[in-house]
């Protein structure tokens, strides 16, 4: 029984790390998110205002924070790749990278160039929000 149970683990755990590698599924967690990165959640960008255990608390430009699973990530940007970016240029960055904080501080103001209707939401993810 224990056995098979473990058999199982390992295949799991090994389709999960193709999904991965072919870029289907994002594996992060606390240790790689720090307050004051950038995470893409959908096609919007946010600010983390802090990394919990099981979720990234995110600034929304309101009186109040949103949360997010990590499983919901599907791009990250430190603050640091995020002033690099907009400093030489990057232009892709610049217009790839999108947040909901209104007002905002540096580097906010210059990692966000573009603000994005949320409801714009790609094939999958409005397959996936039916499915929810």
């Amino acid at each position: 029984m224990l056995a098979d149970e473990l058999d199982q683990l390992t295949y799991w755990q090994g389709i999960r790390a193709n999904q991965i590698a072919e870029g289907k599924a994002t594996n992060y967690t606390r240790e790689q998110i720090n307050k004051g990165d950038y995470v893409r959640i959908g096609g919007s960008w946010y600010e983390v205002a802090r990394a919990n255990q099981k979720t990234v608390s995110l600034i929304t430009g309101y009186s109040w924070t949103r949360k997010a699973d990590y499983a919901q990530i599907r791009d990250h940007r430190t603050t640091e790749e995020a002033t690099t970016a907009t400093s030489h240029g990057n232009t892709e960055t610049q217009e790839s990278v999108k947040t909901e904080t209104s007002g905002a501080q540096e580097p906010a103001e210059t990692f966000a160039q573009v603000q994005t209707d949320e409801e714009e939401l790609t094939a999958e993810e409005a397959d996936y929000a039916d499915e929810t």
